[in-house]
């Protein structure tokens, strides 16, 4: 769109059955969209596209196992290329895991990571702190609760530096983070602290 909303142009981009786009970075020549593709109605792949300024396809990339993996997060880093937060359950501990994957500037997989417990655990946006990365998501396995906000930092080849959970008895999760000048901002939302019994959106810093 125009800088007052108004439509300029509009593409879709599909493979075989439901097709999502979850972020889009825009690039010096074009845009970076991360999302999932279905080959089947709950088999899903992790998926990355490139497009030029006018939303023509100029490549995309799929990646997963024979599970169930998907995409949420995409954040350019200082050294090119991306780093790509989403869940998997092709691999890892149990059940859906963080799934980190790091690539290159034409989405060529360089390394991936799983991280979790027995339980479902979920990355959604992995973003760059000095030379290491931090991971914002939501855990099942760890926590004081149905569902805590977890926060992962690992180093530039994807090993678990240290982890911390935030929430209380129930279902507590972490959408989107941030680095701040002293910190990180995560926000999302939460049943455990409200003031009624429903959620209430969330902000941790």
């Amino acid at each position: 769109t125009d800088s007052e909303g108004n439509m300029q142009w509009n593409k879709t981009y599909g493979v075989n059955y439901y097709d999502e786009g979850w972020m889009i970075l825009e690039v010096d020549d074009g845009y970076i969209i991360v999302g999932i593709t279905y080959s089947a109605e709950e088999i899903g792949d992790g998926w990355l596209l490139k497009t030029d300024k006018e939303g023509n396809l100029l490549w995309n990339k799929i990646y997963g196992g024979s599970g169930d993996d998907g995409l949420y997060g995409v954040t350019k880093t200082v050294a090119g290329g991306y780093i790509l937060a989403g869940y998997t359950n092709s691999s890892g501990a149990g059940g859906y895991d963080v799934w980190l994957i790091r690539v290159d500037e034409m989405g060529n997989q360089q390394w991936a990571q799983t991280y979790g417990g027995v339980e479902d655990d979920f990355g959604y946006i992995a973003f760059e702190s000095e030379t290491d990365f931090v991971v914002d998501g939501t855990t099942y396995s760890y926590g004081a609760g149905d569902a805590d906000v977890w926060l992962l930092r690992v180093d530039a080849m994807g090993s678990l530096m240290w982890n911390y959970t935030y929430g209380g008895p129930d279902g507590d999760h972490g959408w989107y983070g941030a680095k701040t000048s002293d910190g990180y901002a995560l926000c999302g939302f939460t049943y455990s602290y409200n003031t009624e019994d429903r959620a209430e959106a969330w902000l941790v810093k």
